[in-house]
């Protein structure tokens, strides 16, 4: 979407005719070649005048308890579970980048910031704030329903959970001015333009521009088998790490947590949830190596830049 902006005077009419803000919020578990290329964005970006926004963990919009990835698990003693919540998108990504918004709203346009205050000034004079997002053509699922074309308005289950119409009583509270989200517009122009991740590449690579790649956590408990070999593979280390904090999560689950009625909640060894649930990571490593341990580095690489994103959040709730 950046080079269709900079590129694409039709495309940049349609969708930022405006003041244009790229951020980026950063999980403290990226990719190497993540950061690296975020920073050659930074400098691109400076070069064509597009304002660029890194959000890291010192500039104080994430919470405390969230201030990165691998810090929130070694203080808590715990790890995501696949199949569940992903509450990292919520507090790494999304909390942030909203937090961070609201601010640079406040000091760009001159609007008291703080609980989103400058969001709804802004709002009530100018109208609803546009965030573009990069969902593509094939990830329907993760695009909220109200957003979706026609054909794919379905009630897919995600997460055990229907993606189904607002109700009445919900799309009225998502309609009160008073409410900041009702300022924010989620757009998803490569899911409206039939824009799939080879697509995207295509077109980036038409104005000669680098290909990103997939934006997604080391230690995501989303990742498919064949990322769990190349993780294995070329950082070994960190799966390492991440079998450690997952054998702390199972030893302080057992050990008891406190529960909402000040008592302790125990969940037996031989009832542990792991990354995989009931398999540790080990376990689920030793079956992706039987099935593609033969791929090459290369084969591992070319899957992992057209994979793109694993995880199954949503921004649209």
């Amino acid at each position: 979407m950046l080079y269709l902006y900079r590129y694409d005077d039709a495309w940049r009419a349609r969708w930022a005719p405006r003041d244009f803000l790229v951020v980026f919020s950063d999980t403290g578990d990226e990719h190497p070649e993540t950061y690296a290329h975020i920073e050659r964005t930074r400098a691109w970006c400076a070069k064509e005048n597009i304002a660029f926004e890194t959000i890291t963990k010192d500039r104080g919009y994430h919470a405390p308890s969230w201030r990165d990835l691998i810090t929130h698990y070694r203080e808590y003693e715990t790890v995501q579970v696949h199949g569940f919540s992903g509450a990292c998108t919520q507090q790494l990504k999304i909390a942030p980048i909203y937090k961070f918004l609201d601010d640079w709203i406040g000091q760009t346009y001159g609007y008291p910031s703080g609980q989103k205050r400058a969001i709804h000034a802004f709002g009530r004079e100018h109208g609803k704030i546009r965030v573009l997002l990069g969902m593509a053509a094939k990830e329907t699922k993760r695009v909220p329903y109200e957003k979706r074309k026609p054909e794919h308005q379905t009630l897919a289950l995600t997460r055990g959970r229907a993606k189904k119409p607002l109700t009445p009583q919900e799309r009225a509270a998502r309609n009160n001015p008073s409410l900041w989200g009702y300022w924010i517009d989620q757009c998803f122009p490569l899911y409206e333009e039939d824009i799939d991740r080879a697509g995207a590449q295509a077109i980036i690579k038409r104005y000669g521009c680098e290909v990103p790649p997939p934006s997604n956590c080391m230690r995501c408990h989303y990742q498919s088998p064949i990322e769990l070999v190349w993780l294995w593979r070329f950082h070994p280390d960190k799966f390492h790490e991440w079998e450690q904090l997952e054998e702390a999560k199972i030893q302080r689950d057992a050990a008891g947590r406190p529960d909402r009625e000040g008592g302790l909640r125990v969940i037996p060894l031989a009832e542990f949830h792991g990354v995989y649930g009931h398999k540790r990571l080990r376990e689920r490593l030793n079956e992706a190596l039987a099935q593609h341990g033969h791929m090459t580095d290369a084969e591992l690489h070319e899957y992992k830049m057209s994979h793109g994103h694993c995880t199954m959040t949503n921004w649209g709730g």
